[in-house]
């Protein structure tokens, strides 16, 4: 009988931490953005002058993909509709 309580505390503990990581993310991807925009080179060569440090911070954010997809998603809307067309 007490157990809805403890899915209910556990599911807003991972939906708490979905939300938190999707923000995280969206900074990340438009960081990332900005700094490519500015360097004005292609993606592969852009990875490939990444340091060590930088590959290793790039991995992890990525690597939990579905807030790395849902933060995608919105910073590509997000973009779709800025006005003055700079990366967001």
């Amino acid at each position: 009988m007490e157990n809805w309580i403890i899915w209910t505390i556990v599911g807003s503990c991972l939906g708490a931490y979905f939300i938190f990581m999707v923000v995280i993310q969206y900074q990340y991807i438009g960081e990332l953005r900005k700094k490519k925009h500015k360097s004005s080179e292609e993606q592969s060569a852009y990875y490939e002058k990444m340091s060590f440090e930088e590959e290793q911070l790039h991995f992890s954010m990525q690597s939990f993909w579905p807030t790395a997809a849902v933060a995608a998603l919105i910073h590509r809307i997000v973009r779709v509709f800025r006005k003055d067309g700079t990366p967001a």
